[in-house]
């Protein structure tokens, strides 16, 4: 049974579901590891993690830094369910969870094109300019994607909104991997916050790669 991490636009989401190409085909990047491993945090695995997926993050793969990276986000969402259509109507817990039950993402908005809507080639995150993102890494989080942040408090159904939700207004708490805990707008550049979620998006291949996050960025964006 395939569980997506989204809906369709007529439950008032998103149109995802194909799987992201961040490599070209038989490109020498680890397209299970390598690239993911700069993009995330956490994720989920297997308890012998010895599968491609299994990837596992350790302080020195955050190279921008552990103040700089997002860790968890609130989701009011996520957690326990007796079962909706986002599990297949099986009950869902931390114990035994899917993805859109207790992580977050952002937007994949981010790799759209007129030509694509998964190709993270094609464009929308190449570079302008030096220490300049690509524009796509903007619709990280911006309205009208319905999955921007904190429009969850529009749905109720568990599962149904992997992206950082709160039930406060204007905004959510977030913990970055030092331990702080910061609350951030839910207008926050898209630009800055693909930056804080991504570990090292400094060192993503030449095509897709971001730029350093400015030490004032989260007070311009608190």
């Amino acid at each position: 049974m395939a569980i997506g991490w989204n809906g369709g636009k007529r439950e008032g989401q998103s149109t995802n579901g194909a799987l992201l190409q961040w490599t070209q085909p038989e490109s020498p990047w680890q397209e299970t590891q390598a690239v993911c491993r700069k993009l995330g945090v956490m994720f989920l695995g297997t308890d012998t993690g010895d599968q491609p997926w299994d990837i596992a993050t350790s302080p020195k793969d955050l190279q921008d830094g552990a103040s700089m990276t997002l860790l968890l986000g609130e989701n009011t969402l996520a957690g326990f369910s007796r079962g909706t259509r986002y599990s297949g109507g099986v009950e869902t817990n931390w114990a035994c969870p899917l993805p859109n039950f207790c992580m977050f993402i952002a937007s994949d908005d981010v790799c759209r094109t007129q030509g694509s809507a998964t190709d993270c080639l094609a464009g929308s995150l190449q570079p302008t300019a030096r220490s300049k993102d690509g524009p796509g890494w903007a619709w990280a989080n911006r309205p009208g994607t319905f999955e921007n942040i904190g429009y969850g408090q529009n749905l109720s159904v568990k599962g149904s909104f992997p992206f950082a939700n709160s039930g406060h207004p204007g905004g959510g708490n977030f913990v970055f991997c030092d331990g702080a805990t910061r609350y951030l707008s839910n207008s926050i550049d898209g630009t800055v916050y693909a930056r804080l979620i991504s570990p090292a998006g400094g060192q993503l291949p030449a095509p897709l790669r971001q730029g350093p996050l400015a030490a004032d960025a989260l007070d311009a964006n608190p």
